[in-house]
């Protein structure tokens, strides 16, 4: 893209684009679905990641321009265009991911609101915060707070350490449990590997020989995890309502937790979709595979998980929520969270 400084744009927040250089924007959503990858069926993690990095995406799979001739919808409803001049693309912010990764809050006098951001521990500072460590003085506030109801914000949370969704789970529901049926290390002999120099061939030949059961040449099942063992309650328990508040940004380990949250039935889900399948996804170690000729990067994920939740959603689908809640326009701009007044108005009204 180009390096000009843009010019004073007349397009307002809330307006509805309908073209972006002739291409009308159901032909870009359709693109962005085609390319795009996500778990079974769903739509809302392909949609989530397209809002999430419009730039990036449009840039590599429509490609770049020096000038972009907007049509659009106004307030009024009158059909309007307006050119808009490329920048470079490194100008663009990704944001800052300098965001706890466990936060508590008080919305209100008996109401928690914890945010897990990500399943893993995280810095400050350059001081260094342990999940373990940080979920239980969480839970002490929580317990001693005495609020009656929790409300959980597990949007655009892309996973983390399996165990420590487990942890999570297990200040809520005091039985014991087994979070996955199995987890199988998927290795084909292929060809393929010769175009690989990632080290994660290394983990696999630690994992085959130490913590795994052949099935069979190219399936290796794991057998050494915390998560393929019944789990023990952690305290204090947290014996109120639980409110879950679900996106397609709930992926791997966001979406694992709401799996069993959902199976067990331990709270009421706000928001859309999860953007991770209910049944489990293959994740965990990636290989980085080199293509010879096109130069094309591949990183392919080599662990099968099957979640152990009650079979009551349909195959290729996310976790659904009990209210289906969409972020508002009219919120987004105001900076405020629909979601979280819905669930705070679901409490309120009992």
């Amino acid at each position: 893209m180009g390096s000009r400084t843009p010019k004073k744009l007349h397009i307002e927040p809330g307006v509805e684009f309908l073209k972006i250089n002739d291409l009308d924007v159901s032909t870009i959503l359709e693109i962005s679905n085609s390319v795009l990858s996500g778990d079974g069926f769903i739509e809302t993690g392909k949609i989530h990641r397209l809002e999430k990095s419009f730039p990036f995406i449009y840039l590599a799979h429509i490609g770049y321009a020096d000038a972009f001739e907007i049509e659009y919808r106004d307030h009024a409803g009158n059909l309007k265009r307006e050119t808009v001049e490329a920048i470079e693309s490194s100008s663009l912010d990704r944001g800052s991911g300098m965001e706890d990764n466990l936060k508590l809050s008080f919305p209100e006098e008996d109401i928690a609101l914890l945010r897990v951001r990500q399943f893993d521990d995280w810095k400050v500072d350059k001081k260094k915060k342990k999940f373990v460590k940080e979920l239980k003085s969480i839970f002490n506030q929580i317990d001693s707070s005495r609020v009656e109801n929790l409300i959980i914000d597990m949007r655009d949370n892309l996973g983390g350490y399996d165990d420590f969704g487990l942890l999570l789970f297990s200040y809520l529901y005091e039985n014991p449990i087994i979070e996955f049926k199995s987890k199988e290390l998927i290795i084909n002999k292929s060809e393929y590997y010769k175009y690989t120099k990632d080290m994660s061939r290394l983990k696999i030949a630690m994992l085959k020989a130490f913590s795994t059961r052949k099935i069979n040449d190219s399936r290796y099942a794991i057998k050494k995890d915390k998560t393929l063992k019944p789990s023990s309650p952690s305290f204090p328990q947290y014996k109120g309502k639980v409110y879950l508040m679900i996106d397609g940004g709930t992926y791997s380990t966001g979406a694992d937790f709401a799996s069993l949250v959902k199976s067990y039935q331990v709270a009421t889900f706000i928001g859309e979709e999860t953007g991770g399948g209910y049944y489990g996804n293959t994740s965990g170690d990636l290989i980085n595979f080199s293509l010879p000729h096109t130069k094309l990067r591949l990183l392919i994920p080599i662990i099968k998980y099957i979640t152990n939740v009650k079979p009551t959603i349909a195959d290729g689908r996310g976790v659904p929520p009990d209210y289906l809640v969409y972020p508002a326009i009219e919120d987004l701009i105001k900076g405020i969270d629909t979601e979280l007044q819905f669930t705070l108005a679901i409490i309120k009204n009992k």
